[in-house]
């Protein structure tokens, strides 16, 4: 596995405040792609919801619908690539799902990545008729169709919630049976799933963005491949994660986790130090996604340059008193990682990044009350993360994302939740 970083930014998509209307407007998606061309981003990605309905919120807020967003995004840019982030199973056709791939990378010429996902019930699902129940196992269903078809055969297959008739999807692309897929799993049948069938796996934050949220679910990932025969790094892995330039940490303070915040310098050694917690892709949600956020990262060269240092893996830590989490391993080893900063609720990192005291020394007393201490990261969240992604089973977070709660129940299909969800842009979203 490379220490090599891709980075992807995912595009405005939903109303940015409830009632008012206030929405991304096409011109300004246009200049935002123009934009990530300019700065050397991997891909833009577009987000895949309906309406949000929250209590605590004067009135729901909408979402552009996403393939055909995508569809603008792949014919107004050139070298980008273009993908979706991701589609829910739930809401979509198996059938015309792959056919829309073919099309929308027919439209890109051969840049289109096939982000997919579950899909979470929930009042936006409800208000559209769609269904509320076993997701996982209709998501599941969904694959058996969408998989082969993607790969060029013919497709028929009855089962629960989904049936094919010597389904083909015709006409092909400029890539036939070479669309790459990049499934969400945030538990262990979706990333079974995942592993069974994807390119890439995904994942987005929900309690915090920092390296050591994601750590025990890319160990889990490499159980899963190696317990089904699959080369651990054969399989991508991509994470969504919030990027705030600056200290105000406005998206924890709505509920959306701790962001990755405060200058350029730490926001880039903090997505550097993603690769040694076994991290291939990191995809960018500023905070507000907005271009005046996109800017505060690039000024004179700095998002450019964060670009540059994270994909080349020359980032490199400023203090004399951290030790590097193995930036350049091949292939990470995270018990190290796991030790310093999961075990011990308190330790401190190096700015918002995976790096920790040469000593291994916390200071819990000193410490223990704060999220942050000046430009120092304290990992309380790292016991939290552990404690939920710990658990090997379809159980949903201690709490949902945008206001969205999880389902009581711990079944693998009542369960699913928005942190079993479509892998979306929730976390991300400019309030």
């Amino acid at each position: 596995m490379s220490a090599a970083l891709a980075l992807g930014l995912v595009l405005p998509m939903v109303e940015r405040r409830p009632v008012e209307g206030v929405k991304p407007r096409w011109v300004e998606i246009c200049a935002r792609v123009e934009r990530a061309e300019q700065l050397g981003f991997d891909t833009v990605w577009t987000a895949n919801e309906i309406v949000w309905r929250v209590p605590e919120w004067p009135g729901p807020r909408g979402w552009w619908e996403c393939l055909t967003m995508t569809g603008a995004v792949a014919a107004a840019s050139s070298t980008v690539r273009v993908g979706t982030w991701v589609v829910s199973a739930l809401h979509h056709n198996p059938g015309m799902v792959a056919s829309a791939a073919e099309t929308l990378d027919e439209i890109s010429g051969g840049r289109f990545v096939l982000g997919l996902g579950a899909g979470h019930p929930g009042a936006g699902a409800q208000a559209f008729g769609y269904p509320q129940d076993k997701t996982v196992s209709r998501y599941a269903e969904a694959l058996e169709i969408i998989v082969p078809l993607l790969r060029g055969q013919s497709v028929t297959f009855t089962g629960e919630f989904h049936r094919a008739d010597g389904a083909d999807v015709l006409p092909r692309g400029p890539r036939p049976g070479r669309v790459p897929l990049m499934l969400g799993g945030h538990a262990r049948r979706t990333m079974t799933l995942a592993a069974r069938h994807a390119d890439t796996w995904s994942a987005v934050a929900t309690t915090s963005s920092l390296p050591a949220a994601f750590a025990t679910m890319t160990e889990q990932l490499e159980r899963i491949c190696e317990g089904i025969g699959r080369d651990p790094a054969s399989i991508g892995r991509s994470v969504g994660v919030i990027v705030e330039p600056g200290d105000a940490n406005q998206a924890e303070a709505l509920g959306f986790g701790v962001a990755i915040t405060v200058s350029i310098d730490q926001i880039t050694e903090t997505i550097a130090s993603f690769t040694y917690v076994g991290v291939t892709r990191v995809e960018l949600f500023p905070h507000p996604n907005t271009i005046d956020t996109v800017e505060q990262l690039a000024p004179g060269d700095g998002c450019a340059g964060l670009i540059l240092r994270v994909a080349s893996g020359t980032a490199s830590n400023r203090r004399s008193d951290v030790r590097p989490c193995g930036l350049r391993s091949p292939v990470p080893d995270n018990s190290r990682l796991r030790e310093t900063l999961l075990t011990n609720p308190y330790a401190r990192t190096a700015p918002a990044v995976g790096y920790a005291p040469s000593d291994g020394s916390a200071r819990p007393s000193e410490l223990g009350r704060y999220r942050r201490v000046g430009n120092w990261a304290v990992t309380r969240h790292a016991a939290r993360c552990r404690n939920r992604l710990d658990r090997d089973s379809e159980s949903p977070s201690p709490r949902g994302c945008a206001g969205m709660r999880p389902a009581s129940s711990t079944n693998g299909d009542a369960a699913i939740s928005s942190r079993e969800s479509t892998n979306d842009a929730r976390v991300g979203v400019s309030l």
